[in-house]
């Protein structure tokens, strides 16, 4: 097509009928490069563009996103108001927003920002008059076309602009009284849009929820009809969470009004899914509001009738099911029979939920002090058919909770209940459903209180009186209340037990069950008698239970009779028995049982544990458990045995070296590892390729040897330890590493003044010679550096220091020039070890070392590493050299804290700290370098704040140093650590890294706190300076949630106020005073502190006012404001609320009524 000559031709293509809208914006871009005038070519093509939109058939013009952003550029140059409402008005706006939004293919994120600035501009001009069904219909489109845009291409401020421009353009606000044809219109059009919208994004539209209060839940509406049609019509539409969305906005507008609609709404939404019942009903249940009976009841039939029908029960049901019952006892009462049938039927396929209902059933004749008719009721039910009272009466899933809620009855309810289940089995003894009661009733006993019991011992002795056809009945009750009464037990029964000649054809007579065991078990406790006949029968039955049983039986026998055991079973039987109780399935409950010291006073049961974890072939899997036993259950035997099984295996573990060092807490110096050298170096051996610097195994070997001297054993022994290790030494074989870790433990465990001087020389000699010849080795780079952190720390403390200083000079020169070795490809853990080993005999400036740690430092070299260096160089300076050097250089550090960008400033605050600590009284000059250190690092705070950590580690050795050196603090030090610490957080908490905030935050505190305790007297006349640190503090704190401050933070800064308006007679005496003028010198503080604590109070309202603190701060905090109440006296009180506006005074007497009731101390 060829470009218009004219304005005539121009307008002629743009009118054109097939000219395309991408065409359109083609010719208006290039407007400003035609060869003729064009005039009001903005009105042109914007009346064009209108017409377009008013042609309902020309869908193009509205779907394409670019003509609505061309219309918008060029609507925005027009400047003529009125032109501009004159064009509006021949535009169709409402209709060609209703079609553009039911188009298909939108380009959606680009369209509705142009719609959004088109609104916009709008709004500015004009005002459109649209009908309410219309807006609902253009806001609902808006909606659902926001909530189609994947989240990833969604710009969620621009589109919440755009709803609420389109509010602003619909008036919707403004609707006339709301009536059902409104209602059903919205309901038509709008609310699901707002669902899905609000399910998308949550409340972040405020009218959206409104118009939804406004148009279905006004007064003058039926919800309830509403929703049945909007349900009906939608059902398709609404997925579960819209149903749900929707049900909780229900109970928001209907919960304090309309209960019984709510209940009506639920049954109408939970047709939309079944299996939202139950998570709607909880909803419906935290409304606080109670649920109508008629309503559950109904519902519970329902649901019943539903699953009944499907004869499906699925969790859904038993979830709604639990919360009907939890909502209301008397549904659960009252259907007791249906859900008692429902369990049975049911709890083969579903135990777990079928117990809890059963557990919840219960607890309603609980809840109902109604327990008792439950029982009978269940002896009734049960006795018409003996297959339920397997299960409620046997199953121990369901008997166990009767037991357990025993103690719900009263004293006479429960003799009531008692006796008559005794006067049920006295009358027939073969009564099976009266027995399994009365057992489950029993084992409720335990739970009962020291005070029930005695009320009611008298009446269950009867149980002794029985004679019931079956023995083993009889001796089980007996044994139930055997276990909570010690002294029931007739006397006659025990004269029978002593003639009873043939127990062994008494207990073959009778079905084995472990209760009839205990019952002979708890006689046996009472009387003494040959249990043989018990113990073997006792042996079968254990052995022919499943596993699951064993282990209860084995924890109740170990747990309850582990002294019977002990003394009157024999040897074969206890090793029996802990045969089982070691078998693999059973360790755990070894385990546990470990845990009871009881245990470990039983000599014949731990001898035979240990025999039998001892003897095992996979020595590996018992020493866990050998190593919870204490040293005295092993006999000499046995650890001699233990230490040579677990020192010759191939392979050591940790956990064998842990156990191994427990077995050397008695040393037996007959183990092959305790007496043969060679042993231990196997050992040893096994260890090795860790490198550390300890080997506990190794260091009480050595010690315990060393421990008795006397003995000729130990003296041969050390004699060739000491022979073998130097020998070895001096070779000139290959590296081996575990006689050098011998002999560095032998030389840094020299406690007792061995005279070690040969293995000294032969150490030091092979050491040097050993790493001289390793320096070109690459691949020996990790025993180069352990070498010489050996050597660094035997060196370090000893007196021969001085004669190795020219090989250990000429060591770290070699290894420092050697040419394949350089500084920057140097391993940091070698580097770090020869720094170390360098700083013993270092004897020249403190900067050059200081200069070298910092290269290493900013090398990436940890700071625990290295840092103990510089302590030795600073202590060699001191000791050797004048004072003055070490103050020259403490100066120059002080001086390095005003370099701004220094890539070293943390390690120049690491060596400050050494500093600090080596500090002494008689150095004059470094208190009055202490104090200019505090300046400084107060006015360079801003060069350290990356690095809280070393800021942390200064705060706490001021701390220290306030309470180990206090002269070093004058007077105007004291003063300067208040703006200190409020400037260090001050920077600290400006940077958006929010993390080490709250230790910073307790570091300073801690700080003042301990001012406050040792230097108070100081503070005598400054009291505004701690005020006005106070305030500050509150102000932080007040913004805990963004600074990430901790309520630990806000409970040290409420002691501290606590503790600054009680002043203590430790902190305002430092001379031995008398009590009286002690309590003189508290009063003076008090009553001057009186003058200046309102402001405190003053900010704390204010603050709380205006930026709330969080519910833990303020828990924290209000202690301290209590203790501030304390301490004023009703003169202060009145100022403070003079000073108070309006909210502050009712805030104030809030504060000051709490005080009064909890807060003050009064003599009740």
């Amino acid at each position: 097509m060829e470009k218009p000559k004219n304005t005539e031709e121009l307008t002629k293509l743009l009118r054109s009928k097939d000219i395309t809208t991408t065409k359109i914006v083609e010719v208006v871009s290039s407007l400003k490069d035609l060869d003729f005038e064009f005039p009001n070519a903005e009105v042109f093509i914007l009346e064009l563009i209108q017409d377009r939109w008013n042609d309902h058939k020309l869908v193009e013009f509205k779907r394409d996103y670019k003509i609505w952003k061309l219309f918008n550029e060029l609507w925005s140059r027009l400047q003529n108001t009125s032109l501009k409402k004159r064009m509006f008005r021949s535009l169709k706006f409402v209709p060609l927003l209703l079609q553009t939004l039911d188009l298909t293919n939108l380009d959606r994120v680009p369209f509705l920002k142009e719609l959004r600035q088109l609104c916009f501009a709008i709004n500015s001009t004009v005002t459109i008059d649209i009908p309410t069904e219309s807006t609902f219909k253009i806001l609902g489109g808006i909606l659902n076309l926001i909530s189609s845009i994947p989240s990833t291409d969604l710009n969620k401020n621009g589109e919440s602009e755009l709803i609420y421009e389109i509010i602003n353009l619909t008036n919707i606000e403004n609707t006339p009284l709301v009536n059902p044809k409104l209602a059903t219109s919205y309901c038509s059009y709008l609310l699901v849009p707002t669902l899905e919208y609000l399910n998308k994004f949550g409340d972040t539209i405020d009218p959206l929820t409104r118009y939804m209060k406004i148009f279905l839940f006004d007064e003058h509406l039926d919800p309830t009809k509403l929703l049945a049609k909007f349900i009906k019509d939608n059902k398709e539409q609404l997925k579960p969470e819209l149903a749900a969305l929707l049900f909780q906005k229900s109970i928001s507008f209907l919960a304090s009004n309309n209960f019984q609609q709510l209940e009506k709404i639920y049954t109408l939404v939970i047709d939309i899914d079944p299996k939202l019942a139950p998570t709607l009903l909880k909803e419906l249940s935290l409304s606080k509001k109670t649920l109508s009976q008629p309503f559950l009841e109904n519902l519970l039939d329902s649901q019943l009738s539903l699953c009944s029908t499907a004869n499906s029960y699925d969790l859904p049901f038993w979830s709604l099911l639990s919360h009907i019952i939890d909502l209301d006892i008397e549904v659960g009462i009252k259907y007791v029979q249906t859900l008692l049938d429902l369990i049975y039927t049911q709890t083969t396929l579903n135990p777990k939920e079928t117990s809890t209902i059963y557990k919840k059933i219960v607890h309603c004749y609980v809840n109902a002090r109604e327990l008792l008719d439950f029982i009978n009721l269940l002896q009734v039910y049960c006795e018409k058919n003996t297959d339920y009272s397997k299960l409620f009466l046997v199953n121990p899933n369901f008997t166990e909770i009767i037991s357990r809620n025993i103690s719900a009855l009263s004293v006479k309810q429960m003799l009531l209940l008692f006796n008559g289940l005794l006067d049920s089995l006295s009358a027939n003894g073969s009564n099976e459903i009266a027995f399994l009661s009365l057992k489950v009733c029993l084992e409720g006993l335990p739970r009962l209180t020291y005070t029930i019991l005695p009320d009611l011992k008298d009446d269950l002795s009867k149980i002794f009186e029985l004679n019931l056809p079956d023995v083993m009945k009889q001796y089980e009750l007996r044994y139930l209340i055997m276990e909570v009464y010690d002294d029931i037990i007739p006397e006659k029964v025990l004269e029978d037990l002593s003639s009873m000649e043939n127990l062994e054809n008494l207990l073959s007579s009778i079905e084995s069950r472990r209760e009839i065991f205990f019952y002979f078990f708890k006689l046996r406790e009472y009387k003494e008698f040959d249990i043989s006949p018990v113990t073997s029968k006792f042996k079968s039955f254990l052995n022919s239970s499943d596993p699951v049983a064993t282990r209860l039986i084995l924890h109740a026998l170990f747990t309850n009779w582990s002294s019977l055991v002990n003394v009157a079973f024999t040897t074969d039987d206890i090793e029996e028995l802990v045969k089982l109780l070691v078998f693999k399935d059973n360790l755990e409950l070894l385990n546990h049982l470990l845990t009871n010291d009881d245990l470990f006073e039983e000599e014949n049961i731990m001898r035979a544990i240990i025999d039998q974890l001892s003897s095992t072939p996979d020595i590996e899997t018992t020493i866990p458990y050998l190593s919870k036993i204490p040293i005295q259950c092993f006999d000499k035997k046995t650890r001699i045995k233990l230490l040579d099984q677990i020192s010759m295996q191939r392979r050591i573990t940790e956990n064998d070296m842990h156990m191994l060092f427990h077995l050397l807490e008695s040393p037996t110096f007959r183990s092959t590892i305790e007496s043969d050298v060679t042993s231990l170096y196997s050992l040893m051996s096994q260890d090795i390729n860790r490198l550390t610097f300890t080997n506990k195994v190794f260091e009480r070997i050595w010690n315990n040897h060393i421990l008795q001297l006397k003995e000729d054993t130990s003296v041969s022994f050390i004699q060739n330890m000491l022979a073998t290790v130097s020998e070895n030494l001096k070779s000139s074989n290959d590296f081996d590493m575990v006689y050098f870790q011998m002999a560095f433990l032998i030389l840094s465990n020299n406690k007792n003044n061995i005279d070690l001087k040969n293995l000294y020389d032969v150490f030091f000699l092979s050491a040097f010679n050993k790493i001289n010849k390793i320096l070109d080795h690459s691949d020996k780079i990790p025993y180069l550096s352990w070498l010489i952190k050996c050597l660094y720390y035997i060196l370090k403390d000893n007196d021969r220091c001085n004669e190795f200083k020219e090989p250990a000079h000429i060591l770290i020169s070699t290894l420092m020039e050697n040419s394949k070795v350089k500084l920057v490809e140097m391993d940091q853990e070698l580097l770090g070890n020869t720094f170390l080993l360098f700083s013993i005999f270092f004897d020249e400036k403190l900067e050059i070392i200081f200069a070298q740690y910092m290269v290493l430092r900013n090398k990436g070299i940890d700071k625990d590493t290295i840092l103990p260096g510089i302590g030795n160089a600073v202590t060699n300076a001191l000791s050797t050299g004048p004072t003055s050097d070490f103050n020259t250089a403490f100066s120059n550090t002080i001086y390095a804290f005003a370099d701004k960008d220094s890539v070293f400033a943390e390690s120049i605050l690491e060596i400050y700290l050494v500093q600090l600590e080596k500090l002494s009284k008689e150095n004059t000059v470094g208190k009055h370098l202490f104090v200019k250190s505090i300046l400084e690092f107060y006015t360079n705070i801003a060069n350290f704040v990356p690095y809280k950590d070393a800021i942390i580690s200064v705060l706490a050795t001021i701390e220290n140093l306030l309470v180990s050196k206090p002269w070093i603090f004058s007077q105007y030090c004291i003063e300067q650590l208040f703006p200190l610490s409020i400037s260090l957080l001050a920077h600290t908490t400006a940077v958006e890294t929010t993390d080490k905030n709250d230790a910073l935050f307790t570091a300073t505190l801690k700080v003042l706190s301990t001012v406050l305790f040792v230097h108070r007297v100081k503070l005598t006349q400054r009291h505004h300076l701690v005020i006005s640190t106070l305030c500050q503090y509150l102000e932080i704190i007040s913004c805990s949630q963004d600074l990430e401050l901790s309520a630990e933070s806000a409970k040290l800064l409420s002691r501290f106020i606590t503790n600054f308006c009680e002043p203590s007679s430790t902190s305002i005496s430092q001379n031995n005073d008398g009590k009286d003028k002690l309590t003189s010198k508290i009063n003076v503080i008090k009553q001057s502190l009186r003058k200046h604590m309102p402001i405190v109070l003053i900010k704390y309202i204010y603050l709380s006012i205006g930026s709330p603190f969080e519910d833990s701060i303020r828990k924290e905090l209000i202690q301290s404001i209590f203790s501030i109440f304390n301490l004023l006296s009703p003169v202060e009180l009145n100022l403070v609320n003079a000073m108070l506006d309006n909210a502050g005074n009712q805030f104030f007497k809030t504060l000051y009524a709490d005080y009064k009731k909890k807060g003050k101390w009064t003599e009740n």
